[in-house]
């Protein structure tokens, strides 16, 4: 790139999602799986949750 500067833009998750969900047809397909990504992320929390507490009991066993 000699002689042109770059210059990064941070581009943040909701102007990407705007510009997404600004298709009428994926906004249609998203509400209607909106439920569903609900219910997974809280597994996955749930699922976090559960992994950072035996992590931590494993600690207080070993000190």
């Amino acid at each position: 790139m000699k002689g042109k500067m770059r210059t990064n833009k941070v581009i943040t998750w909701d102007c990407v999602r705007d510009q997404i969900l600004s298709n009428p047809k994926v906004k249609v397909e998203y509400e209607a799986l909106k439920q569903e990504f609900k219910i997974a992320r809280k597994s996955i929390n749930s699922k976090e949750k559960n992994n950072l507490r035996k992590l931590k009991a494993s600690k207080i066993q070993l000190y």
